[in-house]
Formats: C-alpha cells, sequence, structure tokens
C-alpha cells in the first residue's frame, strides 16, 4: 500500500470526535438500562423474600430459587414481561455500544497503518 493510498483511507478528526462521542452515549444508555433492570430484579428479589403470596409451597424460597427463577422471570407475568423488555433494551444497546468502540478501533487502527507507512518511507524502506 502506498502512503498516498493510505492518506485516502485516514479518517477525519471530526469523525473521529464524532465517534467516540456515539460511542460514549451508547455506553452511557446501555449501563442506564442495565441498571433500570438490576433494579427492577432487586425489586422482585425484595417481595419474593419479603411476601408469603409469592413463597413457594408456602415456604420461604432458597438462594437456588431466587437465582433461577425470580432474577430471571420475576414474581409475575407483569414481572416477566418487564424483564423480558429490559432485557432487550440492554442486549439492544450494548450492541450499539460495541460495534461503534469497534469501529472508533478501525479508525485507530487506520491511523497506524498510515503512521508506520510514513515512517518507513521517511527511513527509505
Amino acid at each position: 500500500m502506498s502512503l498516498k493510498s493510505a492518506e485516502k483511507l485516514l479518517p477525519d478528526f471530526e469523525d473521529l470526535d464524532a465517534l467516540a462521542r456515539a460511542s460514549s452515549k451508547a455506553r452511557f444508555n446501555a449501563n442506564k438500562t442495565k441498571d433500570k433492570l438490576e433494579e427492577y430484579v432487586a425489586k422482585c428479589v425484595r417481595e419474593c423474600y419479603t411476601e408469603q403470596r409469592y413463597w413457594p409451597a408456602g415456604k420461604s424460597p432458597t438462594q437456588s430459587y431466587i437465582e433461577k427463577v425470580v432474577k430471571i422471570v420475576g414474581n409475575t407475568e407483569e414481572d416477566a414481561m418487564i424483564i423480558k423488555e429490559l432485557t432487550e433494551e440492554y442486549q439492544k444497546l450494548r450492541a450499539e455500544y460495541e460495534e461503534s468502540r469497534q469501529l472508533l478501533d478501525n479508525l485507530k487502527s487506520r491511523i497506524s497503518v498510515f503512521q508506520t507507512l510514513s515512517a518507513n518511507q521517511r527511513n527509505g524502506m
């Protein structure tokens, strides 16, 4: 690859800044949704421990029951729906963050390739 063709592949600094901002925003939104999900699950766990109507077979729930049932589907159908929606939203936002982060890494790699080619050209390689 020549230095001239590598120059054409270099990103603008404005593009890097915009992508960095988008990546940061995507991470913030994903984390915010994850926090909502964890808060809702914690509410479900607290209810299961304190409200006997949620106790399986009339007995205090085991930790295994909490981990394998309540944290996944909550205590009611409404809980299950809300947990599912929050989980799907988090996964979508996390994917957006991962994609923007990978694109940013790709742009950084292009700059690195250009720097190497430029140094090699200066050194007569």
